[in-house]
């Protein structure tokens, strides 16, 4: 999970991009960013983040 939020967040690649990457779906990398974002305590958590339509 770290991995794909490192990737989004701080080299700021696409879905796209990360699935590449990691050998996985563009689906897979949003849903686990969204289960690593939830399991994160509120105050580290980018703002847009918690939209629910953000990334798409």
């Amino acid at each position: 999970m770290r991995d794909v939020l490192v990737l989004r967040y701080y080299e700021d690649l696409d879905d796209q991009s990360i699935a590449d990457l990691l050998g996985i779906s563009p689906s897979s990398v949003r849903s686990t960013a969204s289960r690593a974002l939830a399991a994160r305590p509120a105050r580290i958590r980018p703002r847009h983040a918690t939209s629910p339509t953000a990334r798409r």
